[in-house]
C-alpha cells in the first residue's frame, strides 16, 4: 500500500516511523523544511519538498498513492489559514485527479470549544471559540466534502500534543 504524509512534522514523523518499522507500507513523506529532508529519508522511500498550495506538485506526491495522511502544522501562530484551509482547499481540488481512496486527517478538539468536562463524542456539535478553531472547523468541513463511495475521509482528533 502506498500513503503519503503531508506534513511530516511531530506527529507525521512518528507515525512514518511506526509504518516503516511494523508494516509493509510505501510511505512518501513531505515537508516545507528542505533542512529535514535528510531527517525524513530514515523513515520514508520518498520525501518530497511541496507546499500545501502548491497544486501541480500535491497532485504529482498523490499520483499512485491509497492514502493520505494530512498531518500540518503552522510555523506561526497567524498562519492557520494558509496552512490548514488553504491546504485542503488544494487537496480536494486535485485528488480527484488521483487514487487516493482514504484521506485521514489529524484534526483536534479544539473544534468542540470548552464543554466544561462533559463528555465529548462525534455527536457533540462543534462550537470553535477562537478564530484559529473556527479555521479548524472550516478545514475539516472542506475535507469532509470531498468524501465519496470512492473517497473515504477520516477525522482523527488528537487531544493534545506536545512536542
Amino acid at each position: 500500500m502506498n500513503i503519503a504524509i503531508i506534513g511530516c512534522g511531530y506527529v507525521g514523523y512518528a507515525v512514518a516511523k511506526y509504518w516503516q518499522q511494523k508494516m509493509t507500507l510505501v510511505v512518501t513523506a513531505t515537508t516545507t523544511t528542505p533542512e529535514r529532508i535528510s531527517e525524513l529519508q530514515a523513515v520514508a522511500q520518498k520525501v518530497v519538498l511541496v507546499h500545501g498550495n502548491d497544486a501541480e506538485k500535491l497532485k504529482s506526491v498523490l499520483q499512485n498513492q491509497d492514502v493520505v495522511l494530512l498531518s500540518i502544522a503552522p510555523k506561526q501562530a497567524n498562519a492557520y489559514e494558509e496552512t490548514y484551509l488553504n491546504t485542503a482547499n488544494t487537496l480536494v481540488s486535485v485528488i480527484k485527479e488521483t487514487s487516493v481512496k482514504q484521506i485521514i486527517y489529524t484534526g483536534t478538539f479544539s473544534v468542540y470549544g470548552d464543554q466544561k468536562g462533559t463528555l465529548v463524542d462525534e455527536e457533540t456539535p462543534v462550537a470553535p471559540i477562537t478564530e484559529n478553531a473556527k479555521i479548524l472547523n472550516e478545514t475539516e468541513k472542506v475535507l469532509l466534502s470531498a468524501s465519496s463511495e470512492k473517497l473515504h475521509v477520516c477525522i482523527l482528533r488528537l487531544g493534545g500534543i506536545y512536542g
